[in-house]
């Protein structure tokens, strides 16, 4: 983990533990090694050549260990399998349900039980192999830290991330992008940082929220919450067009800016790239050939 994140605290975040536990297993790695396996002095940190050498084996060991681990669970497990998946709330509530649903048409009806968390929470639980699949929302300037030897990946859907905000009397937005002027700021309902889109959005503002005149106004890593916000007109929001059409089409939502202000998405579906349940491969293998949503 350290090896891809190249940061401790984000590393300890990701493995829902503190970079002191981080850095003291590290530490005991490298002891019983008889040699450093990281350049503390570097930004960000990086491998020693040590390091470099013993990578490999590592992920091997780890891949190894997490065969061996689904082997005993399928062993052990006599019931039929229940396919593990893990997205995001926003995902969960959109666009997971009328896809499973093309899928089926291919697979029969599928077992399988579904937790929702932070896109972080998922990628972790990926990594530790708590779960078959992961459905996420991705762009390239914000990617993964899913090594591609480690995962492969597949695109099942295609979305953009829109601003939105509720319309005035006259059906024009009432925080639009950018907002009118310094003293007539539109309030802006933005994602933490914790969160894919809040990252994504970031990196699209490029910190010009106040030549834009945005003030942000309020924060949550929940789609949903923002979007009950804009509703209210708190604010404008970024939501994916597939969540906000109902409103949209409703008249409780509009477009707030041109389509310079939009961000395209990929959906796609994750799995570890050693041996799967039986189950899960066949799974795979219909939603490898799939059509794209």
């Amino acid at each position: 983990m350290v090896a891809e994140t190249r940061n401790f605290s984000r590393s300890a975040e990701l493995l829902h533990s503190t970079q002191p536990a981080v850095s003291r297993r590290i530490q005991s790695l490298e002891d019983w090694l008889g040699a450093r396996l990281f350049d503390r002095n570097s930004q960000p940190i990086s491998l020693t050549p040590e390091g470099e050498l013993f990578r490999p084996a590592a992920e091997e060991i780890l891949r190894r260990l997490n065969r061996a681990r689904e082997e005993v669970r399928t062993a052990h497990d006599r019931a039929p399998k229940i396919l593990r998946f893990i997205t995001t709330h926003s995902l969960a509530t959109t666009f997971l349900p009328a896809w499973l649903r093309s899928v089926e048409d291919l697979t029969g009806v599928v077992a399988m039980r579904l937790e929702t968390a932070r896109l972080d929470d998922c990628v972790a639980a990926m990594i530790g192999g708590q779960s078959d699949f992961m459905l996420a929302y991705t762009h390239p300037a914000t990617p993964l830290p899913l090594d591609a030897e480690g995962f492969k990946s597949t695109v099942i859907g295609r979305d953009r991330l829109v601003p939105v905000s509720a319309p005035d009397a006259d059906g024009r937005p009432l925080h639009p992008i950018p907002g009118q002027a310094a003293d007539r700021k539109s309030g802006y309902l933005a994602y933490t940082l914790s969160s894919g889109f809040g990252r994504m959005i970031d990196l699209s503002l490029h910190g010009r929220e106040g030549a834009l005149h945005l003030t942000r106004v309020f924060e949550s890593h929940l789609a949903g919450v923002l979007k009950i916000m804009a509703r209210q007109g708190r604010g404008l929001a970024w939501l994916a067009a597939q969540d906000a059409a109902p409103d949209i089409d409703a008249g409780t939502l509009v477009i707030a800016g041109t389509d310079d202000w939009t961000i395209d998405l990929d959906v796609r579906i994750f799995r570890n790239s050693s041996r799967i349940s039986p189950a899960a491969e066949h799974f795979w293998k219909h939603v490898a050939g799939s059509t794209i949503r």
